[in-house]
């Protein structure tokens, strides 16, 4: 029998090696599923991103051939052939709009004027009579396309000119203005650069390069219309997704360690079994320690959330870059300081705006003075709604609000919230002739409120995620401890005495880790429980709670031959379960830090508004200087040999008064007894309390709820 010892404990190692081996095949997969959900998601947002950025580049040209084409001078200008005008408001519009060039055609389909920006003159020869001549003829207002030039793709924005009063181009066009832009390499790559991707012009069909999630490659392809609405070129946008990468150093990082597990299974068998437990154990206590669960990652048991988190922190980060950008875009046009000054006439046209309020709007004097506010300024949501009010203001209906919040829409389109003040403008007869308004820009503020929420709820499901995780990590804990300690024990039955006395030593230290360790994790999971299993607080007799708690403890306090005086108690709000807990683990200890008789004396006074409970004992009392440690986890005093335990119980009371929305703390001196104080919300809260949960973060994982 002792000939085959050799073989039966290379026959248990490699069981232990298979079962990891399995559990690192299965890490793997789970991964990449993880992997593959990412990288969709990613592609997904950077589809809209981009799709985003080329939609607001094209505005800003759409709004020159739109601004441009309902003015009574454009329409003199082309009438007369009057180059002395477009040559002062056409080549400065080119650098305030972004374009390389501007055709303007008369109602004859004749060229009247041509602009071209800086380094672009090989663009003179581009023609566009014919798209010139087809709008006119067939009284169409808008065009949109792109065409090949010497200089390469551009895109191409036109409009028929109309009167300043036809805003909405409906009269008879007077005349066609085209605005272009160069699509080169370098107005290209500026677009890629601002989602960090690359991108170029390829033509129609493109190169046959697609997106490859193995290689981590985004591949987003754009069709950009030729005048015949035929596509002339794509626009293909390329992105590495870095997770991909990522992956695959996890992979061979797995594969390492399966590559280590087979050997150290093969080549060790007298240290084997101790090296494959007490490795385990070490990354859990540094983990502890250290507070950071990135080792527990190695282990491969664990049901990790980092998924989770790194999926939170992307979309924030996402967020943040926008709203970066928003920012940068909206200093151009914007000043946010200072006070806005409106005035209105009776017909709600502007007679009246300040420095201000020209910046924030981001017009010029001239392209304001005169305009209807609620048409041109106003946000359509709100528009029809504010132009009645006003209507009825004037007309003496109602009394004006002196203060009140309402958007207004500036030139680039964007909304901005604005705190008026208002008074109305009376002649001499005392008849309303208009209003006058002040306004400040609280567009910041509110949007700092709603990232302060979104911070909040933030925090929120961070501590969330902390006290799931620290339940799975207890809880998936159980199942390979528990096979550890059955394969140690069956050692220690089979082969004590049949090996040398080294060979017991080393079992003998195996079963008592294990031993330990099954009690670190039972504590661990009843410390994560305090949050995920806690039912709603109610009305509770905490005499009662403390007579079954004294039950519990009964067989300490007949060894001890304990004394526990207990006052009348109050009825507080708590979780009944928890509150005996609380008790058991505080009157517990002063039976346990006592060196001769316990004397233990529990009462219960009223102080600002809440129950604060005391629990005095004439034990060996605590150095005050520990005063935050006692209610760490795991953190102890004194050794194992001086006093069991694992450290758990005082981290454990804090948890639990700290849920019910109170403070716990101690008064002692050294060898002569220590005092525990907590506070409780007293029961008639309950009656003004929401019909909200106070569970601390969350529920129990769904499929650990039957266990």
């Amino acid at each position: 029998m002792f000939s085959r010892t050799p073989i039966r404990f290379f026959t248990l190692l490699l069981g232990v090696a298979l079962l990891i081996a399995t559990g690192l095949f299965f890490f793997y997969h789970k991964e990449k599923e993880r992997t593959s959900q990412i990288f969709h998601t990613q592609e997904h947002a950077l589809t809209g991103i981009f799709q985003r950025l080329l939609e607001l580049k094209g505005a800003v040209l759409e709004n020159f051939v739109y601004e441009y084409t309902y003015w009574d001078e454009m329409v003199n200008a082309i009438r007369n052939n009057n180059r002395k005008f477009l040559d002062k408001n056409i080549p400065e519009a080119l650098g305030t709009y972004q374009a390389d060039g501007a055709w303007v055609y008369n109602r004859k389909g004749e060229l009247v004027y041509r602009a071209l920006a800086e380094g672009k003159d090989s663009l003179a020869g581009f023609c566009l009579v014919d798209k010139a001549q087809e709008m006119l003829a067939d009284s169409q207002r808008f065009c949109h396309f792109w065409a090949k030039t010497p200089l390469g793709l551009v895109e191409v924005r036109g409009a028929t000119v109309h009167p300043s009063d036809d805003p909405e181009h409906k009269t008879e066009p007077q005349g066609v203005l085209f605005a272009v832009r160069l699509w080169n390499e370098g107005y290209v790559n500026n677009l890629a650069q601002m989602v960090n991707g690359t991108a170029q012009i390829v033509p129609p069909g493109g190169d046959g390069e697609r997106t490859n999630q193995t290689q981590g490659l985004i591949v987003i392809r754009y069709p950009l219309e030729g005048v015949d609405k035929k596509t002339v070129a794509e626009l293909k946008l390329r992105y590495i997704c870095g997770v991909i990468v990522q992956f695959r150093r996890g992979a061979m990082q797995q594969l390492g360690w399966l590559i280590a597990v087979a050997l150290a299974t093969f080549l060790t068998v007298g240290i084997g079994l101790v090296f494959w437990v007490t490795r385990p154990l070490k990354y859990i206590t540094d983990a502890l320690n250290s507070k950071d669960s990135s080792g527990l990652v190695k282990l491969n048991k664990s049901r990790s959330e980092f998924g989770e988190i790194s999926r939170i922190l992307t979309r924030y980060f996402v967020q943040e870059t926008e709203l970066r950008r928003e920012k940068e875009r909206a200093q151009m046009y914007l000043d946010v300081a200072g006070v806005i000054i409106v005035a209105l006439d009776r017909e709600g046209k502007v007679t009246l705006i300040n420095r201000k309020g020209r910046q924030v709007l981001g017009y010029q004097e001239e392209a304001v003075l005169g305009k209807e506010w609620f048409e041109n300024f106003l946000p359509e949501a709100v528009r029809d709604k504010t132009r009645a009010v006003f209507k009825r203001l004037m007309a003496g209906e109602v009394e004006p609000v002196a203060e009140y919040e309402n958007p207004v829409l500036t030139r680039d389109g964007i909304e901005r919230l604005i705190h008026w003040h208002n008074v109305v403008i009376k002649d001499e007869a005392g008849k309303i002739v208009g209003t006058l308004s002040s306004g400040e820009d609280i567009t910041a503020r509110r949007k700092a409120e709603e990232e302060l929420k979104e911070k909040a709820e933030e925090l929120r499901r961070s501590n969330q995620e902390l006290e799931r995780f620290a339940y799975v990590a207890s809880h998936d804990l159980q199942e390979p401890l528990r096979m550890v300690s059955s394969y140690v024990g069956l050692l220690a039955r089979r082969y004590k005495g049949k090996l040398d006395s080294d060979a017991d030593e080393f079992i003998n230290f195996a079963v008592d880790g294990a031993t330990r360790m099954q009690r670190l994790i039972n504590d661990l999971l009843t410390y994560s429980r305090v949050g995920t299993r806690g039912k709603e607080p109610v009305p509770t007799d905490s005499n009662e709670v403390l007579k079954r708690a004294l039950t519990n403890l009964k067989v300490a306090i007949e060894e001890k031959n304990a004394e526990i005086e207990c006052q009348p108690l109050p009825v507080v709000l708590a979780d009944e379960r928890q509150l005996e807990q609380l008790f058991q683990n505080l009157v517990g200890n002063a039976l346990k830090f006592t060196r001769g008789k316990p004397r233990v004396e529990v009462r219960a006074e009223r102080v600002d508004g809440m129950w604060r409970f005391a629990v005095k004992d004439n034990g060996i009392g605590i150095d005050p200087k520990f005063s935050e440690k006692v209610f760490e986890i795991f953190q102890r005093l004194h050794t194992r040999e001086e006093y069991p335990g694992t450290g758990i119980g005082l981290a454990v009371c804090k948890k639990i008064v700290e849920r019910h929305g109170g403070k716990i703390w101690f008064e002692s001196e050294v060898g002569k007894g220590t005092t525990f104080f907590f506070t409780l919300p007293p029961a008639e809260i309950a009656a003004n309390k929401p019909e909200t949960s106070v569970r601390a973060q969350g529920d129990v994982p769904k499929e650990k709820e039957g266990e």
